[in-house]
């Protein structure tokens, strides 16, 4: 095993794994803000349950459903502004 990390070590493999990884840890967490602030968002609140059930008893697509809900929150007054990211 110790023999096989060397190999990925020195030949750059190791670090090029990391890195990727890090990019997908990146976009995790962006995932995990984003569907963080959009289910707590008091707007967005009052519309979920009743377009759940709508897509539930099949009157209403998965994708319009979302699209409603997504265009609640961007239009919301309470959507949560990110705060800015100064990297020096």
């Amino acid at each position: 095993m110790e023999q096989f990390y060397n190999i990925m070590l020195e030949n750059g493999e190791l670090e090029q794994r990391r890195c990727k990884q890090h990019v997908i840890w990146m976009w995790n967490h962006i995932k995990e803000q984003i569907m963080g602030r959009f289910k707590s968002n008091p707007d967005v609140q009052k519309e979920i349950i009743h377009y759940e059930k709508l897509v539930a008893d099949g009157d209403v697509t998965p994708g319009m459903a979302a699209d409603v809900l997504l265009k609640t929150f961007s239009h919301s007054s309470s959507a949560p502004i990110a705060p800015s990211l100064k990297i020096v």
